[in-house]
Protein backbone atom coordinates (compact mmCIF):
# COMPACT_ATOMS: atom_id res chain seq x y z
CA UNK A 1 0.00 0.00 0.00
CA UNK A 2 2.91 2.47 0.51
CA UNK A 3 3.70 2.14 -3.32
CA UNK A 4 0.06 3.25 -4.76
CA UNK A 5 0.35 5.85 -7.26
CA UNK A 6 4.07 5.96 -6.86
CA UNK A 7 6.88 5.48 -10.24
CA UNK A 8 9.19 2.82 -10.77
CA UNK A 9 11.77 2.64 -13.82
CA UNK A 10 12.28 -0.61 -14.69
CA UNK A 11 15.34 -0.66 -17.36
CA UNK A 12 15.44 -4.24 -19.62
CA UNK A 13 18.03 -5.53 -20.92
CA UNK A 14 17.90 -7.04 -24.79
CA UNK A 15 18.32 -9.96 -23.43
CA UNK A 16 15.47 -10.02 -20.84
CA UNK A 17 12.91 -8.16 -22.59
CA UNK A 18 13.08 -11.27 -25.39
CA UNK A 19 12.66 -14.06 -22.29
CA UNK A 20 9.61 -11.61 -20.25
CA UNK A 21 6.88 -13.81 -21.09
CA UNK A 22 8.95 -17.07 -20.41
CA UNK A 23 10.17 -16.02 -16.60
CA UNK A 24 6.80 -14.71 -15.70
CA UNK A 25 8.11 -10.83 -15.94
CA UNK A 26 4.89 -9.73 -17.57
CA UNK A 27 2.90 -11.02 -14.96
CA UNK A 28 5.17 -9.43 -12.53
CA UNK A 29 4.73 -6.04 -13.98
CA UNK A 30 1.03 -6.70 -14.42
CA UNK A 31 0.22 -7.65 -10.41
CA UNK A 32 2.27 -4.33 -9.55
CA UNK A 33 0.09 -2.22 -12.06
CA UNK A 34 -2.91 -4.16 -10.49
CA UNK A 35 -1.78 -2.83 -6.94
CA UNK A 36 -1.71 1.07 -8.15
CA UNK A 37 1.97 1.67 -8.97
CA UNK A 38 3.11 3.02 -11.68
CA UNK A 39 5.23 1.81 -14.34
CA UNK A 40 7.78 2.97 -16.70
CA UNK A 41 9.67 0.40 -18.64
CA UNK A 42 13.18 1.79 -20.24
CA UNK A 43 14.41 -0.36 -22.94
CA UNK A 44 17.22 -0.82 -26.03
CA UNK A 45 15.67 -2.98 -28.67
CA UNK A 46 14.58 -0.79 -32.10
CA UNK A 47 11.71 -3.59 -32.40
CA UNK A 48 10.18 -3.55 -29.75
CA UNK A 49 6.47 -3.50 -29.49
CA UNK A 50 4.77 -3.00 -26.42
CA UNK A 51 1.71 -5.63 -27.80
CA UNK A 52 3.99 -8.15 -27.95
CA UNK A 53 2.96 -8.09 -24.18
CA UNK A 54 -0.54 -9.00 -23.63
CA UNK A 55 -2.34 -8.35 -20.57
CA UNK A 56 -0.18 -4.67 -20.11
CA UNK A 57 -1.70 -1.49 -21.71
CA UNK A 58 1.12 0.24 -22.89
CA UNK A 59 2.93 2.73 -25.70
CA UNK A 60 6.17 2.75 -27.28
CA UNK A 61 7.53 6.46 -26.45
CA UNK A 62 10.94 7.95 -28.24
CA UNK A 63 13.97 8.54 -26.63
CA UNK A 64 14.91 8.89 -22.57
CA UNK A 65 14.79 11.92 -20.32
CA UNK A 66 14.48 14.24 -23.77
CA UNK A 67 10.70 13.13 -23.82
CA UNK A 68 9.19 13.76 -20.50
CA UNK A 69 6.32 15.41 -21.77
CA UNK A 70 5.12 11.90 -23.46
CA UNK A 71 6.24 9.59 -20.91
CA UNK A 72 3.97 12.14 -18.36
CA UNK A 73 0.84 11.81 -20.76
CA UNK A 74 1.46 8.09 -20.94
CA UNK A 75 1.72 7.66 -16.87
CA UNK A 76 -1.18 10.28 -16.50
CA UNK A 77 -3.36 8.23 -18.88
CA UNK A 78 -2.75 5.07 -16.93
CA UNK A 79 -0.61 3.28 -19.46
CA UNK A 80 2.74 2.05 -19.19
CA UNK A 81 5.71 4.41 -21.52
CA UNK A 82 7.87 1.91 -23.36
CA UNK A 83 10.99 4.15 -23.05
CA UNK A 84 13.09 3.34 -26.18
CA UNK A 85 16.92 4.92 -25.24
CA UNK A 86 18.33 4.94 -28.75
CA UNK A 87 20.83 2.71 -30.67
CA UNK A 88 23.33 5.28 -30.38
CA UNK A 89 22.60 5.37 -26.88
CA UNK A 90 22.52 2.00 -25.78
CA UNK A 91 26.12 2.04 -24.43
CA UNK A 92 24.81 4.24 -22.07
CA UNK A 93 21.46 3.39 -21.25
CA UNK A 94 21.87 2.53 -17.95
CA UNK A 95 22.87 6.05 -17.04
CA UNK A 96 19.96 7.12 -18.99
CA UNK A 97 17.69 5.26 -16.75
CA UNK A 98 18.63 6.80 -13.78
CA UNK A 99 18.59 10.06 -15.17
CA UNK A 100 14.59 9.39 -16.43
CA UNK A 101 14.41 8.05 -12.66
CA UNK A 102 15.84 11.13 -10.77
CA UNK A 103 13.37 12.82 -13.56
CA UNK A 104 10.29 11.48 -12.63
CA UNK A 105 11.45 11.44 -8.86
CA UNK A 106 10.93 7.80 -8.72
CA UNK A 107 10.80 5.58 -5.49
CA UNK A 108 12.84 2.69 -7.05
CA UNK A 109 14.95 2.20 -10.22
CA UNK A 110 15.07 -1.35 -10.76
CA UNK A 111 17.73 -3.27 -13.28
CA UNK A 112 16.16 -6.36 -15.14
CA UNK A 113 19.42 -8.49 -15.88
CA UNK A 114 20.63 -12.05 -16.27
CA UNK A 115 23.54 -11.94 -13.63
CA UNK A 116 24.19 -11.27 -10.10
CA UNK A 117 26.27 -8.87 -8.34
CA UNK A 118 28.93 -10.90 -6.53
CA UNK A 119 30.81 -9.67 -4.12
CA UNK A 120 34.74 -10.27 -4.05
CA UNK A 121 34.20 -13.84 -1.92
CA UNK A 122 31.78 -14.48 -4.94
CA UNK A 123 28.30 -15.01 -2.84
CA UNK A 124 25.45 -12.33 -3.40
CA UNK A 125 25.21 -9.09 -2.55
CA UNK A 126 21.70 -8.56 -1.15
CA UNK A 127 22.23 -5.07 0.49
CA UNK A 128 24.49 -2.70 -0.48
CA UNK A 129 25.02 0.89 1.16
CA UNK A 130 26.01 3.88 -1.27
CA UNK A 131 29.54 3.89 0.28
CA UNK A 132 29.78 0.08 -0.21
CA UNK A 133 28.52 0.57 -3.73
CA UNK A 134 31.40 3.38 -4.59
CA UNK A 135 34.15 0.89 -3.24
CA UNK A 136 32.69 -1.75 -5.06
CA UNK A 137 33.67 -0.01 -8.39
CA UNK A 138 37.60 -1.45 -8.38
CA UNK A 139 36.41 -4.53 -7.95
CA UNK A 140 32.88 -5.01 -10.54
CA UNK A 141 33.64 -5.01 -14.45
CA UNK A 142 31.58 -4.55 -17.52
CA UNK A 143 28.03 -3.67 -17.85
CA UNK A 144 27.64 -4.06 -13.69
CA UNK A 145 30.31 -1.58 -12.98
CA UNK A 146 28.10 0.64 -15.31
CA UNK A 147 24.93 -0.31 -13.22
CA UNK A 148 26.71 0.37 -9.73
CA UNK A 149 27.90 4.00 -11.31
CA UNK A 150 24.39 4.92 -12.34
CA UNK A 151 23.09 3.56 -9.01
CA UNK A 152 25.19 5.55 -7.20
CA UNK A 153 23.75 8.35 -9.16
CA UNK A 154 20.51 7.74 -8.87
CA UNK A 155 20.63 7.71 -4.88
CA UNK A 156 22.78 11.17 -5.46
CA UNK A 157 19.70 12.49 -7.24
CA UNK A 158 16.86 11.37 -4.66
CA UNK A 159 16.10 7.83 -5.91
CA UNK A 160 15.08 5.95 -2.86
CA UNK A 161 16.18 2.56 -3.56
CA UNK A 162 18.00 0.91 -6.75
CA UNK A 163 17.69 -2.82 -7.59
CA UNK A 164 19.49 -5.09 -9.49
CA UNK A 165 17.27 -8.06 -9.98
CA UNK A 166 18.15 -11.33 -12.44
CA UNK A 167 15.48 -12.63 -13.68
CA UNK A 168 16.32 -16.22 -14.77
CA UNK A 169 14.33 -17.39 -11.88
CA UNK A 170 10.80 -16.92 -12.15
CA UNK A 171 8.93 -14.37 -10.48
CA UNK A 172 12.30 -12.42 -9.49
CA UNK A 173 10.71 -9.49 -9.47
CA UNK A 174 8.42 -10.15 -6.76
CA UNK A 175 10.58 -12.19 -5.06
CA UNK A 176 12.73 -8.66 -4.73
CA UNK A 177 10.31 -6.68 -3.95
CA UNK A 178 8.31 -8.60 -1.75
CA UNK A 179 10.25 -10.22 0.46
CA UNK A 180 12.84 -9.36 3.42
CA UNK A 181 15.89 -10.89 2.13
CA UNK A 182 14.93 -10.20 -1.73
CA UNK A 183 16.68 -12.30 -5.02
CA UNK A 184 18.38 -9.50 -6.16
CA UNK A 185 20.78 -6.75 -4.39
CA UNK A 186 19.39 -3.68 -3.64
CA UNK A 187 21.48 -0.34 -3.32
CA UNK A 188 20.40 2.73 -0.59
CA UNK A 189 22.08 5.74 0.86
CA UNK A 190 20.29 5.24 4.46
CA UNK A 191 19.11 2.24 6.64
CA UNK A 192 15.31 2.29 6.37
CA UNK A 193 12.94 1.19 9.50
CA UNK A 194 9.29 1.07 9.07
CA UNK A 195 6.54 -0.10 11.67
CA UNK A 196 3.41 -2.49 10.14
CA UNK A 197 0.24 -2.72 12.32
CA UNK A 198 -0.14 -6.49 13.05
CA UNK A 199 -3.64 -7.63 12.88
CA UNK A 200 -4.98 -11.05 14.63
CA UNK A 201 -6.03 -14.09 13.90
Amino acid sequence: PAYIGRVFVLKIGKDVLRRAQEVGLVQNISQLRAHGIRIVVMHAVRDFNPKDWPGLEGKGVKCGIDNREGIDSEIAAGTIPFVYCGRDQEFRSDFIAAELAVSLKADKLIYLTDTEVLGPDGAILHQVTMDTAKSLLGFLQGHMREKMESAILALKGGVKRIHIVNVGEEDALLGELLTSEGVGTMVYEKTYFAMGFAKTG
